[in-house]
């Protein structure tokens, strides 16, 4: 068949469209992405899907509810 698949690493790191933040994702961020993505899909309205999620090792600082205090969060 003729089908053409394109694959994208999300939060990977920097790239030009990260502006002045790290570029990187946190695990929360990627299921609520996946999640909306799937439901999305499902309602039969076009849209990319998540074929997976792959944790890293490293970890990020990031404010979850924006009050000044931010705790660790791993990459994914």
């Amino acid at each position: 068949n003729n089908e053409r698949w394109e694959l994208q690493f999300k939060g990977a790191g920097k790239t030009p469209y990260s502006r002045t933040a790290d570029g990187r994702k946190v695990l929360r961020s990627s299921v609520r992405e996946f999640l909306c993505s799937e439901a999305i899909f499902y309602l039969g309205i076009p849209t990319t899907r998540a074929g997976t999620c792959v944790t890293s090792d490293d970890y990020v600082i990031r404010d979850i509810f924006y009050d000044g205090n931010p705790k660790r969060e791993r990459c994914t």
